[in-house]
């Protein structure tokens, strides 16, 4: 038994004849089932792979900030890409400073809608560069009275929910919701 079958990673994979993959087996990644995700430039090649390959849904994390010397989004960035503009989403927080400066225009371009701004970091006076790391890194990241991230609905919206919730809102914008 092969590691990807122990692991249940087969189901991600569609026989392929011609695949130079899994040999014996011939197989290929079924890219309609796989979601893709990135912080800072990791989050240009997630959108990168969903412009070219139909992916499940796409994740920025504080990227992409991709443009030409005059500030002007790249190329690769506009017109029709193979994933829906539906399964792309986007989170930055607002004080990012020059580090993201360009992903809301990249976004613009690339037709992203489902965006999610955020703010603050884990400590009390943050830079710009705690401030971008705040999305995914854990040191950076602001957690609630029990440790957890209060990222972590947002982050479970982007990549598996099939809609934002009313608590992820609320976690992205620092607020908590009080029980009566």
């Amino acid at each position: 038994m092969s590691l990807l079958t122990r692991l249940g990673w087969e189901r991600y994979l569609v026989a392929d004849a011609g695949s130079p993959y899994g040999a014996p087996r011939r197989a290929r990644p079924d890219w309609r089932r796989i979601v893709v995700a990135g912080h800072s430039q990791g989050a240009g090649h997630a959108l990168f792979l969903a412009r070219r390959l139909p992916v499940a849904r796409a994740v920025m994390l504080s990227g992409p900030r991709d443009r030409t010397a005059n500030r002007t989004p790249a190329s690769w960035l506009r017109g029709p890409g193979t994933t829906p503009t539906g399964a792309l989403f986007a989170l930055r927080n607002q004080q990012e400073g020059m580090l993201c400066d360009g992903c809301d225009a990249a976004w613009d371009a690339a037709g992203v809608t489902n965006r999610t701004i955020t703010s603050g970091c884990s400590l009390l006076l943050c830079t710009p560069l705690q401030q971008h790391n705040a999305t995914a890194v854990d040191s950076a990241l602001r957690r609630d009275r029990d440790r957890r991230p209060v990222l972590t609905p947002v982050w479970s919206a982007m990549l598996d929910a099939p809609r934002a919730t009313a608590a992820s809102r609320r976690a992205a914008r620092g607020e908590r919701r009080v029980r009566r």
